[in-house]
């Protein structure tokens, strides 16, 4: 009989990876713990309070965040062991293209390519409210009373820097993730 990791939910944030051998919460640790880029500079570690690593499985807590459970089932399928849900994880299996097709429903997709809100972004109703009773500008937004303040950039600075979708941000922040992971 093979090996089997028993996933139970505890919150949103965190699952319990459950496993009765020691052998493979040890593994499961190893595979969920990387070095911090740049570990060797930081006081903890000279003082030697920290090694310089982030484990993300704790074995004596067996607690994981349970937005890593597609890694857990990556783990599982390369050691040959099987996993078990012991709750209903349809909801995990929310995938990319649902994402985008709720995004391009809803109206939302527009606004990921744009930086600075546009005139479309203020409804009537709020104007129609700031107008009304005794003349006075009444704020509509909390950045009503943010005093503007010069900036120490200059615009030229920024010549140099190119504008990112949301697309091509989510990709390289998962790639950074998963190449932490590995």
């Amino acid at each position: 009989m093979a090996d089997k990791l028993h996933i139970e939910k505890v919150n949103e944030v965190y699952n319990k990876v459950k496993t009765d051998d020691r052998g493979i919460a040890e593994e499961l640790s190893a595979y969920f713990t990387f070095k911090v880029p740049g570990y060797q500079f930081m006081p903890a570690y000279r003082n030697k309070f920290w090694d310089g690593q982030i484990r993300l499985y704790n074995t004596a807590t067996q607690m994981l965040y349970s937005g890593l459970n597609n890694y857990v089932i990556m783990f599982a399928k390369e050691r040959g062991y099987e996993v078990e849900f012991e709750y209903d994880n349809s909801a995990d299996n929310y995938s990319v293209a649902e994402a985008k097709k709720f995004v391009e429903e809803n109206g939302y997709a527009e606004s990921f390519n744009r930086r600075f809100a546009t005139i479309d972004d203020i409804k009537v109703s709020e104007i129609l409210h700031s107008n009304v009773g005794d003349g006075k500008l009444k704020s509509v937004s909390i950045f009503d009373n943010v005093k503007s303040t010069s900036t120490r950039h200059k615009r030229n600075e920024f010549d140099g820097i190119e504008e990112v979708g949301i697309e091509i941000w989510l990709t390289v922040a998962i790639c950074i993730n998963l190449h932490k992971l590995s």
